[in-house]
């Protein structure tokens, strides 16, 4: 479910991120824009290394972490984090380029949400990524979903 402080921050995002800035939405945000009801505790962009500079320079009275390179468990990545209205937003852009993230980035759709034109994850490749970062309850999930929709 996305409440009226996380559809205010999308609609700040959508109006200061360039429109030429490679970014979409992934993550418990992508999912409830899909239509799953599911928990949307913070917001996740996936863009690439521009893509992430460029962000942090069009909202950057909103930043709280500057852009550095974050080791995870299986990557690493180029990472701003923001705090907008409270709630924090993370864009991340792997510093390998990895072909799962291309894909997920180039295989993009767009939803409509409170007359604005949102990016998202196709739904296949984002239950692919959850299936890599071993993430069982989420998998089931959308799985479930997608049969519904068959």
């Amino acid at each position: 479910m996305i409440t009226q402080k996380q559809a205010d921050v999308l609609k700040i995002l959508s109006d200061n991120i360039n429109k030429t800035t490679n970014w979409t939405l992934m993550g418990s945000m992508s999912l409830a824009l899909h239509g799953m009801a599911v928990n949307v505790k913070d917001i996740d962009i996936l863009t690439n290394k521009k893509g992430v500079f460029e962000i942090e320079k069009a909202l950057n009275r909103y930043v709280i972490t500057t852009t550095k390179i974050k080791q995870y468990s299986d990557r690493k990545a180029y990472r701003v984090v923001l705090n907008i209205k409270g709630i924090e937003v993370e864009a991340l852009a792997d510093i390998q380029e990895n072909l799962q993230e291309k894909s997920r980035l180039s295989a993009k759709q767009f939803v409509e949400f409170n007359k604005l034109k949102l990016p998202i994850v196709d739904l296949t490749r984002e239950l692919n990524a959850y299936k890599n970062w071993g993430k069982p309850n989420k998998v089931k999930l959308i799985e479930e979903y997608l049969k519904r929709l068959d």
